[in-house]
C-alpha cells in the first residue's frame, strides 16, 4: 500500500506541471481565437498576488487627459515674381538626392502636412488585491510600473480611486494616499466616519461617505521641491572629525522623503446629506456629486462644503453614477435612468423608463449610454437626448468598445458577446467560463480580463499601435450643442418593443 502511494505521488509530481500549463492555456485567450474574432492579444502578464490566501479584487483603467497639439505658426508667404512664381531669392533648394526641376518647368508639389492629432498620453492599469497590494501596469503594453502594499492585510479594502496625482484607498479605517507615478505613500490618515463605499478622488482632495449620510473631504498633500541650497564658498574646507580626518559628505536624502519636499496643513470639510451614501462620489468639472439611499442627489464645490444644487429621484440611487459632461447619469431603484445637468440645479432635460432596478454602473462613452436592468437586459440610449437605439437580453456588463463598429460585452453564461454597435445582433462570441476578473472599460478600447490569481490579459483589434481614447466632450463643443428641450420619457413603443 506504501509502495502504490509513492507510485501515486511521484504519477502526481510528473503530471502536475504539465496539468497546471494545461489549466493555464484553457485561462488564455489564444491568438488564432482572437485573430478569427478580428482581435489582436497585446500582452498577458502576472500580476503580483499571494496565491495562498490572496486574491484580484479589481483592476481600474486611468486614463490622463491627452495632449492637444500647438498650433504651427503660419510661414510668410514668399515674394512673388511676375507671373506668380517664387522670386528666385525665396527659391527652395530641393530635397537630397532629387534633380532641380528644368527652366520654365513647375516645381513638384510639396508633400501635405500630417493633420495634428491630440497626442496618447500613456494610461495606467491599477490592479489591486484584498490584502491590500496595489500594482501599477502600463494599459498599452502590460509592463509592471510599481507595486505597494498598504495596510496590515487584515483589513478589507475599497477599490481605489485614481487622479492625475494620486492612487487613494481606503483599508479598513485608514486612508492612503500614493503618488500615482511612483507608488510611494505621501499621506495617510485615519478616517473619522464609516463608510461603505470606496473613496472618491480629484487634484487636491479626498472624498468619502458615510452610512450617516455624511460626506468627509480631506485635503491631499501639496508637494514641492525646495529651492537647491546656495553653493558653499570654495575656500570653506570639509568639517573635519575628532580624530582629524576629513568628515564624509552626507549621503543625499532619498526622492520622495520629507528632507526635499514640503506638505500643506491637513485640512477638511464635511456635508450632513439625507440618507446613506452606497456608492463614491464623482469628480465633475464644478466639483463633486454623490447620491444617497433616500433618491437624492447633492453637488459641492471641492474645496468647501457649499451645496448650490440638489435633485430627487423617486426611489433609492445603488447604482454608482456615470458621467460625461455636462451629464451625470443616475440610475434610481424607480425604474428610471435620469441625465441630471452637472450642478443639479438645471433639472433633468431627459429621463428613460427601465421598468425595473439597475445595480450596475452605467457605461457613458462618447454619444452613447449603455445600462444593464437587474434581469440583464443592455439597453443602448443616445447619452444626449436619451433616445433607445437597441436592447440586448442576458448580457451581464460591458466590457469596451471601439465606439462606432463594435461591443464587447459578457453575458450571464459566462461568454465574451461582440455586438455590432447599431444594432446589437451577435458578430462573434469568445469563451471564457474561467475567468473571473473584468475590467469595465469606458475611457479606451482595451479589452482587460483575467482570473483572481492574477493572470491577466489584454485584447484589442488590430492595426493600432495605442489604445484608442474615448472623447471626452470639451467646454466649447458643450456650449455648441444645446440641451434637448423635452424629456424622452415617453418612448415610440416601436422603439421600446425592439428584442
Amino acid at each position: 500500500m506504501s509502495r502504490l502511494a509513492s507510485v501515486v505521488g511521484l504519477a502526481l509530481v510528473l503530471c502536475g506541471p504539465s496539468a497546471w500549463s494545461q489549466s493555464l492555456n484553457t485561462q488564455i485567450v489564444s491568438e488564432a481565437t482572437a485573430r478569427k474574432n478580428g482581435l489582436v492579444r497585446r500582452w498577458v502578464v502576472q500580476v503580483q498576488v499571494d496565491g495562498t490566501r490572496d486574491a484580484v479584487q479589481s483592476v481600474i483603467y486611468y486614463q490622463p487627459a491627452l495632449i492637444k497639439p500647438k498650433a504651427a505658426p503660419q510661414k510668410p508667404m514668399p515674394p512673388m515674381a511676375e507671373g506668380g512664381a517664387p522670386a528666385a531669392a525665396e527659391a527652395q533648394a530641393p530635397p537630397a538626392g532629387e534633380a532641380a526641376p528644368a527652366a520654365g518647368e513647375a516645381p513638384p508639389p510639396a508633400a501635405p502636412e500630417q493633420a495634428a492629432t491630440e497626442q496618447y498620453v500613456p494610461g495606467m492599469l491599477i490592479v489591486q488585491t484584498e490584502l491590500g497590494t496595489i500594482q501599477a501596469l502600463d494599459a498599452a503594453t502590460g509592463r509592471s510600473l510599481w507595486v505597494t502594499k498598504v495596510g496590515d492585510g487584515t483589513k478589507v479594502c475599497e477599490n481605489a480611486a485614481v487622479s492625475d496625482d494620486h492612487v487613494v484607498i481606503l483599508s479598513g479605517s485608514w486612508l492612503y494616499a500614493l503618488d500615482r507615478q511612483t507608488g510611494d505613500v505621501v499621506w495617510e490618515r485615519r478616517n473619522e466616519i464609516v463608510t461603505v463605499t470606496a473613496p472618491a478622488v480629484t487634484k487636491g482632495w479626498v472624498y468619502v461617505g458615510g452610512i450617516k449620510g455624511d460626506v468627509f473631504a480631506y485635503k491631499l498633500p501639496e508637494r514641492y521641491d525646495r529651492p537647491a541650497p546656495a553653493p558653499a564658498p570654495a575656500a570653506a574646507a570639509p568639517p573635519a572629525a575628532q580624530n582629524g580626518a576629513a568628515k564624509p559628505p552626507e549621503p543625499a536624502a532619498p526622492r520622495g522623503s520629507s528632507d526635499d519636499t514640503q506638505y500643506a496643513a491637513d485640512a477638511k470639510w464635511n456635508y450632513a446629506s439625507f440618507g446613506r451614501i452606497d456608492v463614491p462620489p464623482v469628480q465633475t468639472r464644478r466639483g463633486i456629486v454623490w447620491a444617497t439611499n433616500r433618491g437624492f442627489l447633492y453637488s459641492s464645490s471641492e474645496d468647501k462644503a457649499s451645496v448650490p444644487g440638489r435633485f430627487e429621484t423617486r426611489a433609492a440611487v445603488t447604482a454608482p453614477l456615470a458621467y460625461l459632461p455636462p451629464l451625470i447619469y443616475v440610475a434610481s431603484r424607480d425604474g428610471n435612468i435620469y441625465a441630471v445637468r452637472e450642478n443639479l440645479s438645471e433639472g433633468s432635460p431627459w429621463r428613460f423608463p427601465l421598468g425595473e432596478g439597475v445595480n450596475q454602473r452605467p457605461m457613458a462613452v462618447n454619444q452613447s449610454l449603455f445600462v444593464i436592468t437587474e434581469t440583464k437586459i443592455l439597453h443602448h440610449l443616445d447619452a444626449f437626448d436619451g433616445t433607445l437605439l437597441w436592447k440586448a437580453p442576458k448580457i451581464a456588463r460591458v466590457l469596451a468598445t471601439d465606439g462606432a463598429r463594435r461591443i464587447y460585452a459578457m453575458d450571464q453564461f459566462g461568454t465574451m458577446q461582440i455586438l455590432d454597435f447599431n444594432t446589437g445582433s451577435v458578430l462573434g462570441q469568445i469563451a471564457m467560463q474561467r475567468l473571473n476578473v473584468f475590467l469595465e472599460n469606458e475611457q479606451s478600447d482595451l479589452i482587460v480580463v483575467g482570473n483572481r490569481n492574477g493572470l491577466l490579459q489584454c485584447l484589442q483589434e488590430p492595426g493600432h499601435a495605442d489604445p484608442r481614447v474615448h472623447h471626452v466632450p470639451t467646454a466649447e463643443e458643450i456650449r455648441a450643442r444645446p440641451m434637448p428641450a423635452k424629456p424622452a420619457a415617453e418612448q415610440p413603443a416601436a422603439a421600446a418593443a425592439q428584442p
